[in-house]
């Protein structure tokens, strides 16, 4: 029998990190609360891990704050923003600890902080992130938020020597379009960007697997499309 300390104690598969702007003290905090919830949280063979569920709801009450979401084609603040960054990198450490992913969306737009092809977008009561421990002994979620980067890593015993290699392939591309808005309060003669833009894509991510070094399966395992984001210029017109 092996101990659950013995288990916890070693690496398993997977560990991940993305970095985050540290000067948005907002969106740092909702990056934190949804960190702390998921950290120590322990898997048992065949459960079914929901980032929702072990999340909860993203309320004021609940700590979290108004920080830049993408909504209707543009970038709002919103209660909560930000918390798709720790459901993107643990999708990743649970993508390289070869776990079956059994639900994850990616997001309308690319993000800043995952390659296209590689975040997994939720809202609550909606869109959700979920993947099931497969192995067969139980894994540990041990995720930090600290000096910029958000960590994550699965612990456990990997008993087969199994590791994967995850991959993009973008297939296609579109150029962002350019909308102008006037604004009353610029002087006139000045202008203002408020959205940066980006460009859309269409992204076939791949996963290879490896037993003992040895190459054992490769296959498709996403094919994401991400609309080009409108780049936003404000024209002033102040006299």
């Amino acid at each position: 029998m092996i101990s659950l300390e013995k288990i916890y104690s070693q690496t398993y598969f997977g560990t991940y990190q993305t970095n985050y702007n540290t000067g948005n003290a907002d969106r740092t905090t909702n990056l934190r609360l949804a960190t702390n919830k998921i950290n120590g949280y322990i898997l048992r063979p065949g459960q079914e891990f929901s980032y929702n569920r072990v999340v909860g709801k993203r309320t004021i009450d609940a700590g979290y704050r108004a920080a830049p979401i993408y909504s209707g084609g543009k970038v709002v603040d919103d209660i909560g923003g930000g918390i798709c960054q720790v459901s993107s990198t643990l999708y990743n450490a649970a993508l390289l600890s070869d776990l079956q992913i059994t639900s994850r969306s990616n997001h309308s737009f690319i993000t800043s902080y995952a390659d296209p092809g590689r975040d997994a977008t939720v809202f609550y009561g909606a869109i959700d992130f979920k993947f099931k421990n497969t192995t067969k002994y139980p894994i540990k979620i041990v995720a930090s938020t600290q000096n910029g980067i958000e960590k994550i890593s699965i612990y456990g015993i990997n008993v087969d020597k199994v590791t994967t290699k995850v991959y993009t392939q973008r297939t296609s591309s579109k150029e962002p379009e350019t909308k102008y808005e006037d604004n009353p309060e610029l002087k006139a003669g000045k202008t203002k960007v408020v959205q940066g833009g980006s460009r859309g894509y269409t992204v076939n991510t791949y996963k290879e697997t490896y037993v003992d070094g040895v190459l054992k399966e490769k296959k498709i395992i996403s094919v994401d499309t991400y609309k080009p984001l409108t780049r936003i210029i404000q024209r002033g017109t102040k006299k």
